[in-house]
């Protein structure tokens, strides 16, 4: 084939292509296109997210432990401890029903109504300090259809 019969033979075939044939070349160009130069780069940074999102994770898990580690070691509760434990359950939104102090045992019990989520968690919490010690948690239903009552029973430590 001579140089001009190829030439008219490519116009020709161009022509006679419909706009449907134009879209179907157009997206298969576009296909590999972002195949070849775009997935490579999407990819690398895909795995350079991940590898920094994994490294942050482990800090901030070292990070949470170091915290644990120096709240337990200079937290103690101050103060009346039947007044400070009651306050703490009354500012997470709990009832305090009932509150006795044991001087003899050295015990601070206490019937609680609220949400038990926030009084697990205020639970929680106090039990980071050094002077107390969590005896008891156990959740009392008297009646079926009221809410049930949670009684901790906290060990006080003598301050020296």
């Amino acid at each position: 084939m001579s140089h001009q019969k190829l030439k008219w033979v490519m116009y020709h075939s161009i022509d006679q292509l419909t706009r449907i044939d134009l879209i179907i070349a157009f997206l298969c160009l576009f296909s590999v296109f972002s195949y070849v130069l775009v997935l490579p780069q999407y990819e690398q940074n895909l795995g350079a997210i991940t590898a920094e999102n994994i490294e942050l994770q482990h800090e901030v898990k070292r990070n949470i432990k170091q915290q644990d580690i120096q709240q337990v070691s200079n937290k103690t509760l101050t103060g009346t401890a039947l007044i400070e434990i009651t306050k703490s359950y009354q500012y997470a939104g709990a009832q305090v029903l009932d509150a006795k102090y044991d001087p003899q045992n050295q015990q601070v019990q206490i019937q609680l109504q609220g949400e038990i989520s926030n009084l697990i968690d205020t639970t929680n919490h106090l039990k980071q300090y050094q002077n107390i010690q969590l005896l008891s948690l156990s959740l009392v239903q008297d009646d079926l259809k009221k809410q049930p009552n949670l009684n901790v029973v906290w060990q006080l430590q003598e301050q020296t």
